[in-house]
């Protein structure tokens, strides 16, 4: 384990062979990243959004908050990287459900996640403590949609 010491400023110094292993560059933005027995920090992940996830997305807005509320979602997806479901990205979904028995449709979006190296924000709160996972409670998604 690398670690490193907190400046005065509140910055640190990423040593030379810790950028090397994360492809770090000046201006890369990192992401805190709580693992329900810590904090991780790792390059911000990149935003992806599986072509499957865009369907339960319109879905769950037409349903929790109208017609304009999903023509939202659907727009601020199109600044995320649209990614395809694939043969490698099925077979990582199905070893996760196998390991940790979520929905089929949230096990390919986990894979999908997973394998682009983007984080997963879901307001399921049986995913909270999964790395890689940021559980956001409902009512906060509801307080969201308010603004």
């Amino acid at each position: 384990m690398r670690t490193a010491t907190l400046s005065a400023t509140f910055q640190i110094s990423v040593s030379k062979e810790v950028r090397g292993a994360l492809g770090l560059v000046p201006g890369k933005k990192l992401a805190f990243m709580h693992t329900g027995c810590g904090m991780r920090l790792n390059p911000q992940p990149a935003v992806v959004d599986p072509t499957l996830a865009q369907c339960g997305l319109r879905r769950w807005a037409l349903r929790e908050r109208g017609e304009d509320a999903a023509d939202r979602v659907i727009a601020a997806a199109r600044n995320a990287q649209v990614v395809a479901l694939d043969e490698t990205t099925a077979v990582q979904a199905a070893a996760l459900v196998q390991q940790f028995r979520p929905a089929g449709a949230d096990a390919l979006m986990d894979a999908s996640a997973l394998r682009h190296q983007a984080l997963r924000v879901t307001c399921d709160a049986h995913l909270a403590g999964v790395t890689g996972v940021a559980c956001q409670p409902k009512a906060a998604h509801a307080a969201q949609g308010r603004r």
